[in-house]
């Protein structure tokens, strides 16, 4: 079959064939949604009866990597209907009208649109998307304008509010309020309308019941009313089963049952009698039940006690306040919200302008922009209705197809809505299930809400919107998705998250595994011995940088699974037979990798496995930036003693602490730290030196521009050389450039100048964000890749190890003063400046209630995204310690209609927690209770699951750890024979072999027939070869050949190959744009060799290929004796790592062939054979153990002779 031709199932036929009407797609995780997308375009392209241009489709999507893989995939779709149908006019227009064709990201579109209809808004067509420097330091400036128009006015309102807000010492509080109300504004359709509203009920509050706040603290206490309720049944079934309990514990569990009543009963109507019920509320007296079955008095005591913090989180979180004390808040708090919002709107009318005068624009305005033009707010209900120009805009588009819906917000749910003909024209792909972008103000709700509403399309009526599933998985093998459904099935439901799994149950469709292969899910749960658990791990309210202790071992054990793993492994190879596992195949996920992640890379790292942790470096606390951050602030205001202190510190100066403190004495101690250092300079030549440097750059500063500012200071400096020397020079490098790059582009923005570049880096700092740093990059690409949850999405791995699984959720969020949510409004806390005290308000308490729900939701959302990243090995760890406060404090899993109860997962701490509490009701959830104690299962649910505990210590280290040196006793005599103290080496001869081996280099030496070295010196060459090279400095400029081959190389590595063979001239000019080749190089590059080459039958081959990869990286064990046969026999068996990048290896039906560019000005093929017949010979030998695929053949191509040369 070949590789482009794709066979939809049935339900994705109907997906692609629906037609009349609007369709919301379900597409669960590997159910091939981008191939339905890109056939559904096809089918109507090519519908002869209702033929549609590819211009006429919108076609949207989140990243502009995705625009760019359904463009590729389009066209490439084209390419190969049209080698079915050569000369197809229809075809061939289709491809010609592809690169007008609309697929876009959102902000792409909605700029365009801006662009086009600039008049309608009063917008310059010229507006540009100013960059984030610049935005900030115009919001900036903008916002500390207003603050001192508003201070020198004296409004008596916004100077209440902002010392309600603020501390005693700077309004740094009120500004954090305003910018995070304005942030949480950015997916509401209409701010204005909306924070109009939000004062309208602290003003004039509606009835009780009809209050957004109080209808989301109803919702919470009937769960937790109901979940005790539950446990009060367990608890009572539990008691009747022995009679002493029965006889002493049941009647106060009837009492308890009695107090529920109450609540239920009166919550609504009454709400006063259930705050003054609670607040004198006490547990009822358990009389002693001696005699009693311990096992079964202590389950029924954990019931009672999670009965009893039921009604003591209700009292604390829900029933606090009276009606009349909750009015009482709202007026106390109604002028400080109206005055904050009123700051908040005219912040954001100044800061529009400010954009407009300049003419920027930012990605919100392109949102907002985009609305005004498509939407109108129509009736009472304010329902969005099109504009007369989003009707005619209408006409543009045959349909318009939106991927991944379920991360949209209302504001673009309108937009999209308003722009389609009636509603009638949309097909919107998503899958609610894998919404896990809340902190982009994604509302899986509206997803949800389409497929309550829309009627199934398979029952073939005429509705103009309907709804189908894709719940086929082609990637995952049977267990992975028996065992995300066994779990999901537990805990995804309306009441929690508000999507329920029933009719969401991924299907098993991948062809390409044996079944016999199949291996369970693996879970790990780390057991330690009860103690005490260090503070930074009982803290699950901040956001942990560093990583605790635990973690390092759980990493050690990872590390361990992990070498196993690549040892004794073997993946499906996609045609029928296996392959060993390799690192590249393997993922770690982890939901946090900040401060984490390194942990395991390390332990991977230091266990011989290639690895690379994608986590993101904090760019103003690498070492390097903060030095020459610090001399910027010097140079601009030498008298901050700290920056002062920590540039002489530097490596750049070199002064020492004592040096530094002979600086301070050397004036009284009123004296500023730098005029010390003009006293002491005549004295400390370092100090001098710093004072030369510092007056040159003073000076130019007053002149040239902070980028070259920053340059000078670098080159006057010699800190690039310092960095360099430094431990992970390339990073360090990488992020001065970063810097430089940064400073190049604040000098592009309407700001100039040291000092406000300065305080844009404090402003970035003190409101906690940061830049983007460099990422250190893993050698070569056959590593172990360790990444967050977020960043796998739309990725897939053959083993994913899911890690740190028992790391608390973050809930700082949750702790601010001041909290939103769109749909249950604003709240704060109350604040007695006389007192000095905060008292919480029922609206925020309703606000944070709303937020745990959604944030616990998504978290378990997150939790299905990892899962079904993995195709053949899933395996998960766990610290079960540190799981253990959220399993035990709960009890047992209550399961209310075979459904996890949504209490108990808002109430879960970490992944773990859900996991295992689930879990329970499995067949491996035995082995669960039993560990930590709580009942087992009455009917245990089938899970292809093993749980392994591992045990409290390893049973010997991966590397031998650096233990500390013993002491010497004093007096002992020192041996006249140190030879007789020392062990003899093992194996001396294996002592001698390199550990890593590059094909390359030893090809270069030949064969021991072919070399001219005297036998038995091969090995001996190579290790003098290794260490004998010149430095970078004395290499000489490479020739025009050598530079013509690397052009030919860097083209076929890059270059589309259709393209290529096509149009060269176009395919090249796009490599130049796209950064792949340089000027020079297209310059350099011989046309008629390349299209010799697209014209060789060898390049047919490729373009029929099965499959095909270019620059495979191959790292392969091999017994030294095979790669140099002269070896001692003692260290023949010793395994050598041997590398090397092959050009380019594509699969035929019988075999798997491997193809090298030369570009050497030969006569013959007899001398490139002679030149590279070890090379070639290496590459098979290794490409063969790595893949386990048979090679049939190995090609050299020429570009010198224009043929390819099979090596015979």
């Amino acid at each position: 079959m070949a590789k482009s031709e794709f066979l939809p199932t049935p339900e994705q036929q109907a997906a692609i064939r629906h037609r009349g009407g609007s369709l919301l797609v379900t597409a669960a995780a590997g159910s091939g949604k981008t191939a339905v997308l890109v056939r559904r375009i096809l089918d109507r392209l090519l519908d002869e009866a209702h033929p549609v241009d590819v211009t006429e489709f919108l076609v949207v999507t989140f990243t502009r990597a995705a625009a760019a893989e359904l463009r590729e995939k389009m066209a490439s779709a084209l390419y190969d209907e049209l080698e079915r149908r050569p000369g197809d006019r229809r075809v061939m227009r289709q491809l010609a009208l592809l690169p007008q064709a609309h697929f876009e990201t959102i902000d792409s579109f909605y700029y365009q649109l801006v662009r086009e209809f600039s008049d309608r808004l009063e917008i310059s067509p010229a507006a540009r998307i100013a960059p984030e420097t610049e935005l900030e330091l115009l919001l900036e400036e903008t916002l500390s304008a207003l603050l001192e128009q508003r201070y020198a006015g004296g409004d008596p309102d916004f100077l209440a509010a902002a010392e309600y807000f603020s501390a005693a010492r700077d309004d740094a509080r009120f500004v954090e309020v305003v910018l995070r109300l304005r942030g949480e504004l950015k997916g509401v359709p209409d701010p204005d309308r909306w924070l109009a509203r939000q004062c309208a009920l602290y003003r004039d509050p509606p009835a009780w019941c009809d209050r957004p706040y109080v209808q989301e603290l109803l919702l919470a206490a009937a769960t937790q009313v109901d979940y005790a309720r539950l446990l009060l049944a367990r608890a009572g079934a539990l008691a009747r089963l022995d009679p002493p309990l029965e006889e002493k514990y049941l009647p106060a569990l009837l009492e308890l049952g009695r107090d529920l009543d109450f609540i239920e009963a009166h919550m609504e109507a009454d709400v006063d009698s259930v705050v003054h019920s609670l607040r004198t509320w006490s547990m009822p007296r358990f009389a002693a039940a001696r005699g009693a079955d311990p096992v079964l008095k202590a389950r029924v005591t954990a019931l009672r006690d999670e009965v009893k913090s039921c009604l003591l989180r209700m009292r604390r979180d829900l029933f606090f306040l009276t009606r009349a004390e909750a009015d009482e808040d709202a007026a106390a708090l109604l002028p400080a919200i109206e005055a904050t919002t009123s700051f908040a709107l005219e912040l954001e009318r100044r800061f529009s302008q400010a954009k407009r005068e300049r003419r920027i624009l930012d990605y919100e305005d392109l949102s907002r922009y985009a609305y005004a033009l498509l939407v109108e707010q129509g009736g009472q209900d304010g329902a969005p209705r099109p504009t007369a120009l989003a009707k005619t805009l209408s006409r543009r588009y045959r349909e318009i197809l939106v991927d991944e819906y379920q991360d949209t917000n209302a504001l673009q749910d309108a937009i999209f809505t308003c722009l389609s003909r009636e509603g009638r024209n949309l097909f919107l792909v998503g899958d609610a299930k894998q919404s896990i972008y809340l902190f982009r103000r994604a509302e899986p709700k509206i997803f949800i809400e389409k497929k309550h509403r829309f009627p199934p399309a398979a029952g073939g009526g005429e509705a103009p919107q309907q709804q189908c599933a894709l719940n086929r998985n082609f990637r995952s093998r049977a267990p992975i998705l028996d065992f995300a459904n066994v779990l999901f099935s537990l805990t995804m439901q309306e009441d929690f998250g508000g999507l329920s799994y029933e009719g969401e149950a991924l299907q098993f469709g991948a062809t390409a595994y044996d079944p016999a292969q199949d291996r369970p899910v693996e879970l790990n749960l780390i057991v330690r011995p009860p103690e005490p658990l260090p503070e930074d791990e009982l803290d699950m309210d901040g956001e942990e940088d560093a990583a605790p202790a635990g973690l390092e071992r759980e990493a050690a054990l990872v590390a361990r699974r992990v070498s196993r793993l690549l040892a004794e492994e073997r993946l499906s190879d996609g045609a029928g037979g296996d392959r060993p596992a390799r690192p590249g195949d393997i993922a770690l996920l982890m939901r946090t990798v900040r401060g984490r992640a390194g942990v395991f890379e390390q332990a991977l790292l230091a266990a011989g496995i290639p690895a690379h942790a994608d986590a993101e470096e904090v760019f103003f606390e690498r070492e390097e930036i903060s030095i020459l951050l610090s001399y910027l602030k010097v140079i601009d205001n030498p008298l901050q003693d700290v920056h002062l202190a920590a540039v002489l510190r530097s490596p750049i100066y070199g002064i020492t602490a004592d040096e530094l403190a002979e600086i301070r004495l050397a004036l009284p101690e009123e004296a500023a730290f730098y005029h010390c250092v003009q006293a002491a300079a005549k004295a400390l030549p370092k100090a001098a030196l710093f004072l030369t440097h510092l007056g040159e750059f003073r000076a130019l500063a007053a002149q040239e521009p902070v980028e070259r500012l920053l340059s000078r200071l670098l080159e006057r400096t010699g800190f690039l050389s310092v960095a360099a020397a430094m431990p992970l020079a390339d990073l360090r490098l990488a992020n001065i450039r970063l810097l430089q790059r940064y400073a190049a582009e604040y000098e592009q923005t309407a700001f100039k100048g040291l000092f406000r570049f300065n305080l844009y880096l404090e402003g970035l700092c003190r409101n906690r964000r940061d830049l983007p740093a460099a990422k250190r990059l893993a050698e070569g690409g056959d590593a172990v890749r360790i990444l967050s949850i977020h960043k796998s999405k739309g990725l897939e791995y053959p083993i994913v190890l899911l890690c740190d699984l028992a790391h608390g959720f973050s809930t700082v969020d949750l702790q601010r003063r001041f909290q939103v949510q769109s749909e249950v409004g604003i709240g704060l806390k109350r604040r007695d400046g006389a007192r000095m005290v905060e008292f919480e308000t029922l609206q925020r308490a309703a606000v944070r209630q709303r937020l745990n729900r959604e944030s616990r939701a998504e978290e378990l959302r997150c939790l299905y995204v990892a899962v079904t990243r993995a195709r053949e090995r899933l395996i998960l760890f766990a610290d079960a310690s540190l799981a253990r406060g959220s399993v035990t404090r709960m009890g047992p899993a209550i399961f209310r209609q075979g459904l996890l109860h949504p209490a108990q997962l808002t109430g879960a701490q970490s992944p773990a927690a859900m996991l295992l509490l689930a879990l329970q009701a499995t067949e491996p959830g035995a082995a669960l209770c039993d560990y930590y104690g709580l009942e087992p299962p009455a009917a245990p649910l089938p899970c292809p699951c093993t749980l392994n505990l591992l045990p409290p210590a390893l049973p010997e280290p991966l590397v031998a750890p650096h233990a500390a040196p013993a002491a010497v006793p004093q007096g002992r005599p020192v041996p006249q024979d140190l030879s007789a103290q020392l062990a003899p080496c093992g194996n001396a001869a294996a002592s001698l072999l390199p550990t890593k081996l590059t094909v390359t280099r030893l090809s270069d030496l030949g064969t021991p027939q072919e070399s001219d070295l005297p036998q038995g010196a091969l090995l001996a060459a190579y290790r003098l070869q290794s260490s004998l090279r010149h430095p970078d400095f004395l290499q000489q400029r490479p020739a025009s050949a050598a530079e013509i081959g690397t052009a030919l190389h860097e083209l076929v590595q890059y270059g589309y190959l259709q393209r290529l063979a096509a149009d060269p001239v176009a395919e090249i000019d796009e490599l130049v744009r796209k950064g792949f080749l340089s000027e020079r190089q297209r310059a350099l590059i011989p046309l008629d060799k390349v299209i010799s080459f697209t014209e060789s039958d060898l390049f047919r081959r490729m373009t029929r290929a099965k499959a095909l990869s270019r620059e495979l990286k191959v790292i392969q064990l091999c017994p030294a004796g095979l790669l140099f046969p002269e070896t001692p026999p003692e260290a023949a068996g010793e395994q050598l790592l041997l590398q090397g990048m092959i050009d380019c290896v594509f699969q035929e039906q019988d075999g798997d062939v491997i193809v090298d560019y030369k570009s050497d000005r030969v006569v013959s093929e007899q001398v490139l054979l002679q030149r590279y017949r070890r090379q070639l010979e290496l590459y098979k030998l290794a490409y063969g153990r790595m893949s386990g695929r048979p090679v049939k053949c190995c090609i050299l191509y020429s570009f010198s002779l224009n043929r390819a040369i099979e090596l015979p």
